[in-house]
């Protein structure tokens, strides 16, 4: 959880800097580190990469596939262009949902 947090707090604080693209692969990543979570509490193995934490969620989580698919694709984007504020809280939004299911409640600014 120590890790989720810090990729939350980055998302905060490059948020409130105005730099949105490193806020959103920062959420990106507290989003899949949180979904990771989940399936280790709720069938416990841990994902071992995008593959088959795709293939977990797909039979085991399907109501999160395409919140899933949506994240990886802005995080991917990020490679080659910037994120717009919109989707930026999208991810922020989405790494919160997921991180409160795993019993993860401590908030930041929001």
């Amino acid at each position: 959880m120590a890790i989720l947090k810090e990729f939350l707090e980055a998302g905060e604080a490059s948020l409130s800097a105005g730099r949105l693209t490193v806020a959103g692969v920062n959420f990106a990543k507290a989003f899949f580190m949180a979904v990771d979570l989940m399936i280790v509490q709720k069938i416990g193995i841990r994902p071992e990469n995008h593959t088959k934490r795709f293939d977990v969620v797909r039979f085991r989580f399907p109501e999160l596939t395409l919140t899933l698919e949506q994240t990886f694709g802005f995080y991917r984007g990020t490679y080659n262009r910037k994120l717009t504020l919109e989707q930026v809280n999208f991810l922020k939004e989405v790494a919160y949902s997921v991180a409160k299911k795993t019993g993860f409640t401590e908030k930041f600014s929001e």
